[in-house]
């Protein structure tokens, strides 16, 4: 397998995750890095994860450029690199949200090198030290190519996904932005809620710790992750995520009334609707 000098710009969790995995099976045989936080890019040469140190201009140089900024700044930074590198150079972001980011960059007149992706997986914590080579093992990858894009560098980062063993699925913006608020950024925000909810409420902490139990450590553990990623993506996904908490909110209130009026009928016919995901989730994973 040919390897790649690679280059990181944004080191977070899954920027550190994908070279963390691409060290280890050679497909990257050296990794330059940079982050705004200097102690992020310390951290991630003290580790191992990258091997250098650089500057956008260095970064911009390398065979694939991954940008995996909070999606507020992605475009800019694609943009950027665009402008600084050759034509053998492949650039891709692994942003939560890419209609924005799609559209921006179509405006660059390099733009068919650029391979907007989505890498569905994370955990709720954030930096390199959080980094797992195995992240990606067994997730999907949403890849957005340009209809008119680069074919052989298109095919490069879906090869360089898969030998972290991603699975691939091609979509569209639009569908893309409307998909992920329903099944990932909502989750968010239903986390958010409820531990604000229970931090509210109860007021000793003693109580949360002792009396927290499975089904609220599971939910409550998206409320760890970073508001400096999150909020830009909520922010630029607002009209899919308005629209799922429009949802979302309707199924609340059906089941404060049907429990405020004693309605066991009507709380079982919602929780037994709701238990059809299970058939759904585990359909998937088969």
């Amino acid at each position: 397998m040919k390897s790649y000098e690679i280059s990181v710009i944004g080191l977070g969790l899954i920027g550190c995750s994908i070279v963390a995995g691409l060290k280890k099976n050679g497909f990257a045989h050296k990794v330059l890095g940079m982050d705004i936080d200097h102690e992020h890019e310390q951290q991630a040469l003290k580790c191992g994860l990258i091997d250098e140190i650089v500057n956008i201009e260095q970064a911009s140089k390398a065979d694939i450029v991954i940008v995996a900024t909070p999606v507020n700044v992605s475009a800019r930074i694609v943009k950027t690199v665009l402008d600084i590198s050759g034509g053998y150079t492949t650039v891709m972001d692994v942003g939560s949200t890419k209609k924005n980011i799609v559209e921006s960059v179509e405006q660059h007149p390099a733009y068919r090198r650029f391979v907007p992706t989505h890498p569905m997986a994370g955990t709720e914590y954030s930096g390199p030290l959080a980094a797992k080579d195995d992240l990606f093992q067994g997730h999907t990858v949403i890849m957005l190519p340009y209809s008119d894009g680069d074919k052989d560098k298109e095919a490069l980062v879906e090869q360089m996904y898969r030998t972290l063993g991603a699975e691939i699925v091609k979509m569209t913006p639009e569908k893309h932005d409307v998909s992920v608020a329903y099944v990932s950024h909502i989750s968010h925000i239903s986390s958010y809620a409820l531990a604000l909810t229970v931090l509210n409420k109860e007021r000793s902490e003693e109580n949360i710790t002792n009396l927290a139990a499975g089904g609220f450590a599971s939910t409550a553990r998206l409320a760890k992750s970073s508001a400096d990623m999150w909020v830009p993506i909520f922010t630029e996904n607002k009209d899919a995520v308005v629209d799922v908490l429009d949802e979302y909110i309707e199924n609340l209130i059906l089941f404060k009334h049907a429990i405020k009026s004693s309605n066991a009928d009507v709380v079982r016919t919602l929780i037994t609707q709701a238990n059809k995901v299970r058939e759904v989730l585990d359909r998937n994973k088969k």
